[in-house]
């Protein structure tokens, strides 16, 4: 690994965009030779993501038709980035001038627009590194040099991903440690991309759905394209856990404000009927643990709602905390948030999924 890596910064001082026999060489470490060293500890990198390790993937690009500035080799989840303009990943970038080269974590950076890769906008990238340091904020105490920017001297596209850039660790050109050290520091790179993913998952990153609205747009979508649906989503018995904390957090405040509660939920459209000094209202209870933007609302609970406007309520309990144990998933924590009376405006709702009649 030491090896092809000093290989390529050399190389590198001797760049062009067209297909010389140095950028020939270059390429074949980037596509295969690099890929391949990292696919000989792929059992230490899968151990380290977890789950997500499921579908470990290598991948190294130097350029299509004209040679690129900064090459790139990554290791990531196929399902959590299918490709390297989506998702996060762990990547090898290699400084433009032959300097040296940066291990990173980062997120997707660019789009493929008319023909042509396009950096995201700043603003994007800046909410996802953002994001991205505060999730692993103790990795970051721990060694704050790991969040030190990362100067790659190339163009406009080098920019973008030293933007995107969450964690890096530096090597320099001539400086490289043994292959060992340098498959401890992937390895500690794959623990440092579960934990992203995890937060992802839990719907948690800046512009992502909830884990129950993704599952609802999976099962839409028909076997034949959850396949490339991005991310795991939660298993029926982590959903069950979030519901059953967040009717009990629920149960918990409306006895604080004196209601008298009573769980309708296994017959009624709503979660609880409610009841004091002659009031009744209905209440719907969603927990989510994503930040609580979004909820998943079936066509008879937005019905019911409606009907009962302003004898209504709902309560979101958001942000709660999934700690997945061997004997069983359970959940803590979370924000709650209740309104009342609960209006139903038309463009707050989003159609997902549609039951079309065939014809006779």
């Amino acid at each position: 690994m030491r090896d092809e890596l000093q290989e390529v910064i050399t190389l590198q001082r001797q760049y062009s965009p067209k297909n010389t026999l140095p950028m020939q060489r270059r390429g074949d470490l980037i596509r295969r030779a690099i890929p391949g060293q990292l696919a000989t500890v792929s059992a230490r990198l899968a151990r380290a993501l977890g789950s997500y390790g499921q579908d470990l993937n290598f991948e190294g690009r130097d350029g299509t038709g004209l040679k690129t500035y900064v090459p790139w080799v990554r290791y990531f989840s196929r399902s959590e980035s299918p490709s390297a303009q989506e998702g996060w990943y762990c990547v090898y970038l290699f400084e433009a001038g032959g300097k040296g080269v940066y291990l990173t974590l980062a997120h997707g950076s660019t789009t493929f627009e008319d023909g042509a890769f396009k950096p995201k906008p700043a603003e994007q990238l800046a909410e996802y590194v953002a994001w991205g340091k505060n999730t692993l904020h103790e990795a970051i105490a721990t060694d704050p040099a790991l969040a030190a920017p990362i100067m790659l001297g190339g163009k406009q596209l080098s920019d973008a991903y030293e933007r995107s850039t969450v964690l890096a660790r530096w090597y320099a050109d001539g400086q490289l440690p043994d292959d060992e050290k340098l498959y401890r520091d992937v390895e500690q790179f794959a623990g440092f991309l579960r934990q992203i993913y995890e937060a992802d998952r839990l719907g948690r990153a800046p512009r992502s759905l909830p884990p129950e609205v993704i599952a609802v747009e999976r099962a839409a979508a028909g076997p034949e394209k959850r396949t490339s649906t991005q991310g795991f989503g939660l298993t029926a018995a982590e959903r069950s856990v979030i519901e059953r904390h967040a009717m009990a957090m629920a149960k918990q405040h409306l006895r604080q404000k004196r209601w008298q509660v009573q769980d309708v939920s296994a017959e009624r459209s709503y979660d609880f009927l409610c009841r004091h000094q002659g009031e009744e209202i209905i209440v719907e209870v969603k927990g989510t643990t994503s930040a609580g933007s979004q909820i998943l609302l079936t066509r008879n609970e937005v019905q019911a709602h409606r009907r009962h406007h302003p004898h209504n309520a709902l309560v979101v309990v958001h942000s709660i905390e999934l700690i997945r144990e061997a004997s069983g998933p359970t959940a803590s924590g979370g924000e709650l948030l209740m309104v009342s009376p609960w209006l139903i405006e038309d463009d707050q709702l989003t159609p997902i999924a549609y039951q079309c009649r065939l014809p006779a």
